[in-house]
């Protein structure tokens, strides 16, 4: 800690500036990574997807609440979805 103390006292202003600039640029992706997660996006896809109970389908709809001309069957992994078109 010491050691950083010193650092801050005898560097320059315009080296201070520059290693602020570097700190903001580095931790803004985690900061709007924070943002995003914690705004709501959960609720836009689940008003634009929905699994269907009866078929175990999920449905995939359009912006304005339009079903989309095909399903997406669920499998076991989420890396794998299989379409059905409809």
């Amino acid at each position: 800690m010491g050691l950083f103390y010193w650092f801050v006292r005898s560097s320059k202003t315009e080296l201070k500036i520059v290693l602020i600039s570097l700190a903001i640029l580095i931790l803004l992706p985690a900061f709007a990574v924070v943002a995003v997660a914690s705004s709501g996006v959960q609720l836009v896809g689940d008003a634009l997807a929905a699994v269907n109970p009866v078929t175990k389908l999920v449905e995939i709809f359009n912006p304005d609440g339009k079903k989309v001309a095909f399903n997406v069957r669920e499998s076991g992994s989420f890396q794998i979805a299989v379409l059905d078109l409809a």
